[in-house]
């Protein structure tokens, strides 16, 4: 069967009685799980598909389970990388920054062409889409204070209109900003409640932000703020 691979792939990717007794069954145990198995194995299984023109083929055999699975694959192999750091004080004595954040797709069209052709093929199918929203993650900002991480993330509202550069009042508009706990990861200190801060700093802190979103990243590539734990910053009188 064509889809017999794509079992294998999605089964447990650490299963030591899946991989050849040597040096490579590490090799895969600890450095990129399942992006590299996309990437030596998944990936050109699909490419000799393409060659033959057989995708079609492959895409009729697929069952439903494994064509949502398909689909999910280019938001869930995500790299979380840190765009530019900024400082939120003047004074080098007490740095306290903000860390912008951004999470990149590894799996990407110019790398992976053929893969997003068989994207593509499942998604015309009516009752599949392609999931082009950017509500599970997105650009961000983390809080340092005093050099040490904080527990606390902050966003734009990506669904806020406007939310992109070129829409009228974007630039003047007072895009709302959002606070909240953050859920993963080591910090080294607690959670901050950013609006029983002194004035100076929240008026520092939202004109970066504001700058960042007005200048450099639209607000609709922003992770979309928690519907449940997060806080809307309120501007300084």
């Amino acid at each position: 069967m064509y889809n017999v691979l794509l079992d294998i792939f999605f089964r447990d990717k650490h299963n030591r009685e899946f991989w050849p007794k040597d040096r490579r069954e590490l090799q895969y145990m600890f450095l990129g799980g399942s992006i590299k198995i996309f990437e030596d194995i998944f990936y050109p299984y699909i490419e000799r598909l393409g060659e033959n023109q057989q995708l079609r083929i492959l895409v009729e055999k697929l069952t439903g389970e494994q064509k949502e699975k398909l689909l999910r694959i280019p938001e869930e192999f995500l790299l979380l990388k840190t765009v530019e750091i900024i400082n939120i004080d003047n004074q080098d004595q007490n740095i306290n920054t903000l860390e912008v954040k951004c999470f990149e797709r590894i799996v990407k069209s110019y790398k992976h062409p053929v893969f997003y052709e068989l994207l593509y093929l499942i998604s015309i199918d009516k009752n599949f889409s392609l999931n082009q929203e950017n509500h599970n993650f997105g650009y961000h900002f983390h809080l340092y204070e005093k050099n040490q991480r904080t527990a606390t993330l902050l966003t734009f509202d990506c669904d806020e209109k406007p939310n992109k550069k070129g829409n009228p009042t974007y630039d003047t508009f007072s895009h709302s900003l959002y606070y909240e706990p953050h859920s993963k990861g080591s910090t080294s200190k607690a959670f901050q409640d950013i609006n029983s801060k002194n004035t100076s700093f929240k008026s520092n802190l939202y004109t970066i932000c504001k700058d960042i979103v007005v200048n450099k990243i639209n607000k609709i590539d922003f992770k979309k703020q928690s519907s449940t734990k997060s806080i809307k910053y309120v501007p300084s009188n």
